[in-house]
């Protein structure tokens, strides 16, 4: 199935945000709709979702580190799919995660 439509995905911060994109690319890879707008730059993902021991293809992967807000893309493939500042980026996971310290994973 086709990424390529989310390659030109544009960030903003209260409008679309990594967490709107994440569930995009979830939605579209799954069928699964996962979350909720809370309105603003808010989601909430619905109660279904699990918290994953190892990832699968695809989950959603959320990376945190203190003081700092929560990122969260889609793990494809041993790569994550997020959307930055700087656009839509494809990367191998210790990449993506490079700056984080705690990364969990999530499925529904």
């Amino acid at each position: 199935m086709s990424l390529d439509r989310f390659l030109h995905a544009e960030y903003h911060r209260t409008h679309y945000n990594c967490g709107h994109f994440a569930c995009d690319v979830y939605n579209h890879l799954t069928g699964n709709t996962i979350a909720v707008p809370t309105g603003g730059s808010n989601i909430r993902l619905r109660k279904f979702v699990k918290q994953l021991q190892e990832p699968i293809n695809p989950c959603l992967v959320v990376m945190s580190r203190p003081n700092y807000t929560t990122h969260v893309g889609v793990y494809i493939d041993r790569k994550v799919m997020h959307l930055t500042a700087q656009g839509a980026r494809i990367e191998p996971i210790d990449i993506a995660s490079l700056f984080f310290t705690k990364v969990r994973f999530y499925t529904c």
